[in-house]
């Protein structure tokens, strides 16, 4: 009787831990995430203060650069990139320069706040990956080539 119960812990709690750990991930799906809102300034702009999550919404909400992605490509191209960031320890905080809202279809709404260095998602600390600042700057210069040809 003792091994039954034992085992019936045993499986309670690795079935628990697989929801903790899939509470953690960003599905991949286009039906899953509807559309990517990123509102990012200039990587470059030095501020007296950190800026945190928080106070960047309150700050700089109506940022230099927003961009709205529903496009699946798009949308997988940036799940992609969050299901491979790298963790770090979780004492680095972000000076944020941009914040990432991603909608899912069931109105959850997750929210990444990064600098270039470190981002954090989800109480967890990662290295902002390089793929997500280029494909802002490369979307940057999208906007501008539009607005120089109008």
């Amino acid at each position: 009787m003792k091994k039954i119960n034992y085992l019936l812990i045993l499986l309670l709690m690795s079935v628990a831990l697989s929801n903790c750990h899939k509470s953690h991930s960003v599905s991949h799906s286009k039906r899953e995430i509807n559309k990517i809102v990123i509102n990012w300034l200039d990587f470059d702009l030095e501020t007296d203060i950190r800026i945190d999550c928080d106070q960047f919404t309150i700050d700089f909400d109506d940022s230099n650069f927003t961009t709205s992605l529903s496009a699946e490509k798009e949308i997988n191209f940036i799940v992609g990139i969050v299901r491979t960031m790298k963790r770090i320890d979780n004492a680095y905080q972000p000076d944020v320069r941009g914040k990432m809202r991603l909608y899912h279809s069931n109105n959850l709404v997750d929210t990444i706040c990064f600098s270039d260095i470190v981002l954090k998602f989800k109480n967890d600390s990662y290295k902002t990956p390089p793929e997500l600042i280029n494909f802002l700057l490369d979307k940057n210069n999208q906007l501008a080539k539009k607005e120089n040809h109008q």
